[in-house]
Parts: C-alpha cells; structure tokens; sequence
C-alpha cells in the first residue's frame, strides 16, 4: 500500500484493520501514511464500531472507523463534501 501512495494520489484511503500480520495492522499503515505526510482522509473499516476504537483512530490521525458499510459510506462522502 505504501509504494501506491508513494507513486499515486487518491481521494481517501480505506483500510482493514486486521491482515495476517497482525491485529492492528490498520493502525500500523495510518502511522506511516501519517509519518509520510500524507494527509488524505484514512477510514478504518473493520469489525468494531467502538466508541474506544473512533477515538482511537482520530487520536491516531485517521478521520474515523466503523464496521457499518451505510456509515463508511456517509463519512466517506461528507470527507469528500468538505473539499
């Protein structure tokens, strides 16, 4: 993901948040999207719609997270909205 972002730009990025990796895998990519200066809108799409798991990803420098493709669809589009 990283080499696209390095030779591409997009409108938002969506991650999972568990790969074979690991289980926070989600948060170890918005940190190197963030560490790149790369400041396109990052959504988590993942198992859990936690309050703990929102905060943790604004806190984090990700716009937010959910597991509710309606809401990943709407926070996706009020990101685009804003611009």
């Amino acid at each position: 993901a990283l080499e696209y972002l390095d030779n591409n730009q997009y409108t938002v990025i969506i991650s999972d948040m568990v790969r074979a990796e690991g289980s926070n895998e989600g948060y170890l990519l918005l940190k190197k999207v963030r560490e790149k200066n790369i400041a396109t809108p990052f959504f988590i799409y993942a198992g859990s719609n936690s309050s703990e798991h929102k905060t943790e990803t604004k806190r984090r420098g990700g716009q937010d997270t959910t597991n509710n493709p309606q809401e990943l669809f709407e926070m996706v589009t009020k990101s685009l909205l804003k611009d």
